[in-house]
């Protein structure tokens, strides 16, 4: 029996949980895509029921933390791509074939669906929760009315992007003056783009199966990170709250709803109290927040993947059960302790 970890061993939130799994003696056996590949896994399947071999021993794997980020600030041959591809997809076919998907933080597969920016926004607002007026468009003509409905529009990207000197694209301002003078790169792409909501604080809501931390971002305190707190997040203050319980359900609910058993949720108080949701990222980092914090994030996910042991009729190891929810996998993006995402 063994927790495997599919992630880079050089993340420091990789580091983080392992040694908590293995300080409770919990055996844990960690595949790196990417840097440390470990080639001592085989799936054989020369009959009804396939096995999956670890050093040529039968492994049985209680449960699987899926932590395979794309890789970030470096350029990959082809030849690179390919090898991760297989590697990738390798590491799916065990998930799949030998890892229930109750045990799965979080369901790669899930995973893939959960992160499409439109269906947390149509799924948070289904649930009750507060999103921001959205026009999703390479359309100049359809984003230029929207902008121009808006005291302030910001656009955001669908995915990311990190160029090879490790910068990083983030949030910004734009106006329907600016769609126009731009339009021939407009058309280039789709893109998010929203009616900018005023800000009183920022949150990052790290939610683990039912446990929820969230941590309040002073993000208006400096000129740089009002728009994208991200900007400068080692400069600003966090400090974990109470969420309203409705909010706080109903957050628990969209990860739920999306598959997933871990999320990384980021949300704006408005000036009038009010909540609203932005966008909720299934592998998003939560160090930092613990160690600005205290809040024991690693310490849940720990548990979390040692909470339900498919070969002990799924009851609880470790605190409380959770509801395990159907979903239906991206290129591997590397990061390390910070909130790049």
């Amino acid at each position: 029996m063994a927790v495997i970890v599919v992630g880079d061993r050089a993340d420091p939130h990789t580091q983080q949980v392992i040694a908590l799994l293995e300080g409770r003696g919990s055996d844990v056996v960690v595949v790196d895509i990417w840097a440390d590949w470990s080639p001592d896994l085989a799936i054989i399947a020369d009959g009804p029921e396939p096995q999956l071999r670890h050093r040529g021993k039968v492994l049985r794997p209680t449960s699987v933390w899926w932590r395979a980020k794309p890789r970030v600030g470096r350029a990959l041959t082809e030849a690179d791509a390919f090898v991760a591809r297989e590697r990738r997809d390798f590491l799916l076919g065990i998930v799949d074939l030998f890892v229930p998907e109750a045990a799965r933080v979080n369901d790669p597969f899930a995973q893939e669906s959960a992160r499409l920016k439109i269906r947390q926004l149509c799924v948070a607002a289904q649930l009750g929760l507060r999103i921001p007026p959205t026009c999703v468009s390479a359309d100049p003509d359809a984003i230029e009315h929207s902008a121009s409905t808006n005291p302030r529009t910001v656009y955001k990207a669908l995915s990311w992007l990190a160029t090879s000197e490790g910068k990083f694209l983030f949030s910004s301002l734009v106006t329907a003056a600016d769609v126009r003078a731009h339009a021939e790169h407009v058309r280039l792409s789709p893109a998010i783009f929203q009616r900018y909501v005023d800000k009183a604080y920022e949150y990052r809501v790290t939610v683990v199966d039912d446990e929820v931390f969230a941590a309040r971002i002073d993000s208006q305190a400096r000129p740089e990170t009002q728009v994208d707190w991200r900007k400068n997040s080692e400069a600003l203050s966090y400090e974990i709250v109470e969420l309203e319980p409705d909010v706080r359900r109903k957050l628990c609910q969209l990860v739920r709803q999306l598959g997933l058993r871990y999320a990384a949720i980021d949300l704006i108080e408005e000036p009038d109290g009010n909540v609203v949701f932005l966008e909720a990222n299934p592998a998003g980092n939560w160090l930092w927040i613990e160690s600005a914090t205290g809040a024991p994030i690693g310490n849940s996910i720990a548990n979390a993947l040692l909470r339900t042991d498919p070969s002990n009729g799924g009851r609880s190891l470790e605190l409380r059960g959770y509801r395990p929810s159907s979903g239906t996998v991206s290129a591997p993006t590397e990061e390390r302790s910070g909130p790049a995402d």
